[in-house]
């Protein structure tokens, strides 16, 4: 049991610090993702010629 609420803890205290990361990560992620499938999209037509 204590080994659970040490996990669950530490997950935690991860997690709060992570949030900000994600929070910043997601608010970009539009943008990041619209390069990437830009990206992709040109290597696809790339390919294609």
């Amino acid at each position: 049991m204590h080994l659970i609420l040490h996990k669950y803890y530490v997950f935690q205290t991860v997690t709060n610090d992570s949030i900000y990361i994600w929070r910043d990560f997601i608010n970009e992620a539009p943008i990041l993702l619209k390069i990437y499938l830009s990206a992709f999209a040109g290597i696809q037509l790339k390919n294609l010629i």
